[in-house]
């Protein structure tokens, strides 16, 4: 389970103002140089988010707060594809930036409520994203390696029946040095 700090120290919120800079600054240098690639993130979180709200049942009404990253980010790549100029999306999202990144160093309570906003947005398409990552590597990696061996006849948790044989118990040698509790592996 994944969970939110909601109660972040002050060194957080200031690395959190520092974080809120890079990123809007980030998305203003993307609306600027390739809006597309923003209508792109804004699918594939928006996708994210569905599919957290569909597949996830925990904290619904805080996951609401997940449909923030993919509007903005259709918002700022959209508004080029409307005729809006790159130069004023790009101000206006490095506006937001730096005022926001200063309303968070100047009140710290200000700084506290967009942080934990902040998570709680992120947190439906963390989910979903790293619940995708694991099975990826659970379907492209894990999986052939277990085919494998099971083509090769490999068997390393000894788990195939025996018919002749009378137990399965596996013979190990007592540890009589005490040091050896404190050596478990």
């Amino acid at each position: 389970m994944i969970t939110v700090n909601r109660n972040p120290s002050p060194r957080e919120i200031r690395i959190f103002g520092l974080l809120w800079l890079l990123f809007f600054g980030l998305v203003g240098a993307l609306s600027w140089f390739r809006p597309e690639a923003l209508l792109g993130a804004a699918t594939i979180l928006g996708v994210a988010w569905l599919a957290s709200l569909a597949f996830n049942s925990q904290d619904r009404p805080s996951q609401l707060l997940g449909v923030l990253l993919p509007a903005l980010f259709g918002l700022c790549g959209g508004a080029s594809r409307l005729g809006v100029e790159a130069a004023t999306v790009t101000t206006a999202v490095g506006i937001v930036g730096a005022l926001g990144a200063m309303a968070i160093w100047a009140a710290p309570s200000l700084g506290r409520t967009l942080y934990v906003g902040w998570m709680l947005a992120a947190l439906p398409i963390g989910w979903t994203i790293s619940n995708v990552i694991l099975a990826l590597v659970y379907f492209a990696v894990l999986t052939p390696i277990g085919l494998l061996l099971r083509v090769a006849g490999r068997d390393p948790m000894t788990r195939g029946l025996d018919p002749e044989a009378s137990t399965y118990w596996i013979e190990r040698s007592s540890r009589s040095d005490r040091s050896s509790y404190f050596r478990q592996f």
